[in-house]
Order: C-alpha cells, then sequence, then structure tokens
C-alpha cells in the first residue's frame, strides 16, 4: 500500500480552511441547520468563521466533529465526507486514479503528522484502500466513496474488511469493486 502510515492525531496538525468549507457544504446538502450546529460547535472549539484561505488546528475541528456526531449522529458526517470525495476525483479521471491521488489530495490540504491513505488496484475493477486518518470512519468512509463514486461509470461496493480503527486499530481498510 502507499503511505497510509500516520498517527491518529497530532496537536501540530493543521487542515485548511478549504477542506472544512466543502465539509460544510455536504453537511448542508442533509440538513441547514446541521450545518448551522456544525458552524457553531466548530466556533466553540477556537476555530470561529472559517476562511478557505486559513489554517485551523486539526485538534479544534476533530474536537467539534466529536461533540457534532453526539449532538446529530453520523449522517452529518458522512455527507461532509461525500462531499470531499466529489471535489477530490476529476471527472476525467478512473477509479484507480482517483484513488490513488487521494492521499497527495489530503496532504495539500493537511500540515503535520495527519494520517494519510493508501490505495493498491487489486484486479482491473477492484481496489483496497487503507486510511489511516484522526477523523472518524464514517467520514472516511463516506470519503472513499465519494471519490469512488464520482469516478466510476456507475455502481461502487465499499465493504470493511479486517482492521477499523473503531475496533482500536491504527487503520480502516476497505475493499472497493465499481
Amino acid at each position: 500500500m502507499d503511505s497510509a502510515g500516520g498517527s491518529r492525531s497530532s496537536v501540530e496538525a493543521r487542515v485548511d480552511g478549504g477542506s472544512v468549507e466543502r465539509f460544510l457544504e455536504g453537511v448542508e446538502r442533509v440538513s441547514a441547520s446541521d450545518r448551522e450546529t456544525i458552524e457553531t460547535v466548530l466556533a466553540d472549539c477556537g476555530v470561529g468563521s472559517v476562511r478557505s484561505e486559513a489554517w485551523y488546528p486539526l485538534s479544534a475541528v476533530l474536537d467539534a466533529v466529536g461533540v457534532v456526531v453526539e449532538a446529530v449522529g453520523t449522517d452529518a458526517l458522512a455527507a461532509g465526507g461525500r462531499q470531499c470525495g466529489d471535489v477530490v476525483a476529476d471527472d476525467a479521471m478512473t477509479v484507480p486514479e482517483a484513488l490513488a491521488v487521494l492521499d497527495g489530495t489530503y496532504r495539500r490540504h493537511h500540515r503535520g503528522d495527519a494520517g494519510g491513505y493508501g490505495f493498491r488496484q487489486i484486479g482491473p475493477t477492484d481496489g483496497r484502500v487503507e486510511c489511516s486518518t484522526p477523523y472518524p470512519c464514517v467520514l472516511d468512509r463516506a470519503l472513499v466513496e465519494g471519490v469512488a463514486r464520482t469516478a466510476a461509470d456507475g455502481y461502487v461496493s465499499l465493504a470493511e474488511v479486517s482492521t477499523c480503527r473503531d475496533d482500536g486499530a491504527e487503520r480502516c481498510t476497505y475493499e472497493l469493486s465499481w
């Protein structure tokens, strides 16, 4: 696998405002009130008004995400992850190309030790992605699915296999077919 190594979180890690904005746009697709809730929680965690050109402490964003899950559930996180995934995959890309650039795109939008993604193509229409970011598994899963669906010509199937951070593992592993 390519570069999925990294720790679950780092105090020095930062995320750019553009990524936070895309996440908020995805949440708003599901519920405008959930977006308002997340914006309020982000402000309470020290993020304030999000600007695309700014960099924010990843720890503050993760704190806000945790509060949001308790307040509104995981649907908002999944919507935000899918929105970010839609942005990663260019319409001209194939699924393997889109999944292969996911880690580089993630690293351009994060500074410090914030984990990453690794992709390995197994066959002509299937592959495996390992996620070792500090984000909740539901967000990573939706991001990977969003990347694949945007690049696919049709159906995408995603299944968690072998390891999951929710169960204490260092990474989540997903097998995809398209």
